[in-house]
């Protein structure tokens, strides 16, 4: 009993380890991907305000697509990052699973060769979660392209989901989705670190090492957990656990208009402390026919509003922020201009307003925007759309 127990202490202080250094490297990529989130704005938007100026036939535009490319391809890498280190912006709804997986299915049989069976098998009734359904898809399309990596030959893949009611204090509940391979399994050495960002067991070149990392930080943001089954030579199984929602939630939808001819015009402040950041997106947006104050920080907008409060129809402004974050800008705002329309843009999800402290009026985009989704936001606050 006494070696069972010491052998229990320490799986668990080594599970706790483990914890500890995934949370560690989950904020080292949130962080790192925040600031390169900026950086990639930049780029976007410059290039953006560079095509606007090119004929149709100028040599330059095609040298400019190519900068806009690889820019969108560097922000599938961010938000891999921001996923693992559960800091990506999320638009969860109450959804059926089941529904999720069921619509996903046509994109696994493409992701997976005829040589591989794929079973699936639904929950008898609605399996609610509250999620993100364009995450859902991502972990599920993760974990079937490790399966069929897994499974060079041929072999069976099997999705399924399950309700699981509580049944007893020591019993696990919620809604269950597994994903089983019978391909190749894992050693205990890889199995202990195959959720870290960056480790690969692929050769050069054919893989980031992200997916799996992506697929933790989407399951622990959904407030949901996910353990590994495996062995060399007898298959991986991943099992999610994600908390069950027993009736969708009524949610407010976005209000529909119509699309209007009329040019753009309204006065927007922008709030942005990155400098480079801050003058290229004024300048998308000035291009666009909007009249734009920019202030480097919360302090400076508050002092400009109270100097021209009549002026401003539209805030838009970064959340992260030293000295007042963008939630505390809302509020001092609205104070000041009543019924204020705002547009909170953020690279990251930090502790601050990780459960929604954003007032339900406002609306929230992750960065980086691309010029034409900036522009839209922008113009359907301001009635133009």
């Amino acid at each position: 009993l006494r070696h069972a127990a010491e052998a229990t202490r320490d799986e668990q202080s080594e599970a706790l380890r483990q914890a500890q250094k995934l949370d560690a490297l989950g904020r080292l990529a949130g962080g790192v991907a925040h600031d390169f989130n900026n950086i990639l704005s930049v780029i976007l938007s410059y290039a953006a305000l560079a095509k606007d100026g090119l004929r149709a036939d100028d040599p330059l535009l095609e040298d400019l697509t190519q900068i806009e490319n690889a820019g969108r391809r560097a922000t599938d890498l961010t938000r891999q990052l921001l996923a693992f280190g559960r800091r990506q912006v999320l638009h969860p709804c109450v959804l059926d699973l089941n529904d999720v997986v069921r619509s996903a299915l046509p994109l696994v049989s493409r992701l997976v060769p005829e040589s591989i069976e794929i079973m699936t098998t639904y929950a008898p009734r609605s399996a609610h979660v509250l999620a993100d359904s364009s995450q859902l898809v991502q972990v599920l399309l993760n974990l079937c392209a490790n399966a069929r990596d897994a499974m060079p030959a041929n072999g069976r893949l099997t999705i399924s989901i399950a309700v699981v009611p509580p049944a007893a204090p020591d019993v696990r509940c919620g809604i269950l989705l597994s994903i089983t391979d019978t391909g190749t399994g894992m050693d205990e050495a890889t199995r202990a670190r195959i959720f870290e960002p960056f480790f690969t067991t692929k050769e050069v070149g054919k893989g980031t090492g992200l997916g799996l990392a992506t697929v933790f930080g989407i399951v622990q943001q959904s407030e949901g957990t996910i353990d590994v089954e495996t062995a060399p030579g007898h298959g991986t199984t991943f099992r999610i656990w994600l908390p069950e929602r027993a009736e969708p939630l009524v949610t407010k939808s976005a209000k529909s208009a119509a699309r209007r001819t009329a040019v753009p015009t309204g006065t927007v402040l922008l709030v942005e402390d990155d400098v480079p950041l801050c003058a290229a997106t004024a300048a998308l947006l000035r291009r666009a026919g909007f009249d734009v104050l920019t202030a480097p920080g919360p302090h400076a907008a508050l002092d400009l509003v109270r100097a021209r409060a009549g002026d401003v129809e539209l805030l838009v402004t970064d959340v992260v922020m030293p000295g007042m974050n963008g939630l505390e800008l809302v509020a001092a705002m609205r104070e000041l201009i009543p019924g204020l329309r705002v547009i909170a843009l953020t690279g990251y999800v930090n502790e601050d307003f990780a459960g929604g402290g954003l007032p339900a009026d406002t609306r929230l985009l992750p960065k980086p925007l691309s010029p034409d989704e900036l522009i839209d936001a922008v113009a359907e606050e301001l009635g133009h759309i």
